[in-house]
């Protein structure tokens, strides 16, 4: 399965989502608890915005692994993309409370901004700020929400640093 795996990943990395799924379907087939060949069958069905079938692969692989942190926030990623913002944002929890390193607390926040729980996006906005001081949408966004709070000065001051980051956009 081993081998099946790495010419997946090789075809994979090669931008070729189509044929790689069908090595990463052999990898399985010889070891059906495989969380590794479910993780990256995913991945490829998610390039190709298969994102039902890629949500389905994820949870496998959560299931036989369920501290698989990158599979939570890929999923999260997915219901985020299929506007689906509360299991989004218990993806994105999931995979911050098992120590993901990455930057999920942008994603995170940008859900709860639409699900209009603004003070809770903002303490995400400020995580990711922590991380990455240099993404204006990160300041943007959180502007955004503290403006639809009517705290107008706080939110200035975000679209201000925003604009500075980036004033192109």
């Amino acid at each position: 399965e081993q081998k099946f795996l790495e010419l997946a990943l090789t075809k994979y990395n090669k931008n070729n989502f189509k044929e790689s799924i069908k090595d990463f379907d052999e990898a399985i087939k010889l070891r059906t608890n495989y969380s590794e060949a479910y993780y990256w069958r995913a991945n490829a069905k998610k390039h190709l915005c298969l994102y039902e079938k890629a949500i389905e692969d994820y949870s496998k692989a959560i299931k036989i692994n369920p501290k698989y942190i990158k599979a939570y926030s890929w999923r999260g990623y997915i219901y985020f993309e299929l506007e689906q913002y509360k299991e989004a944002i218990n993806d994105f929890d999931k995979s911050i409370d098992l120590g993901n390193k990455d930057d999920w607390f942008f994603d995170r926040g940008f859900a709860k901004n639409i699900l209009k729980r603004y003070e809770e996006a903002i303490k995400d906005f400020d995580k990711s700020i922590e991380l990455d001081n240099k993404e204006p949408s990160t300041f943007n966004s959180r502007g955004l929400a503290k403006h639809l709070l009517d705290r107008y000065e706080e939110a200035i001051k975000d679209f201000d640093e925003a604009i500075k980051l980036n004033p192109k956009e």
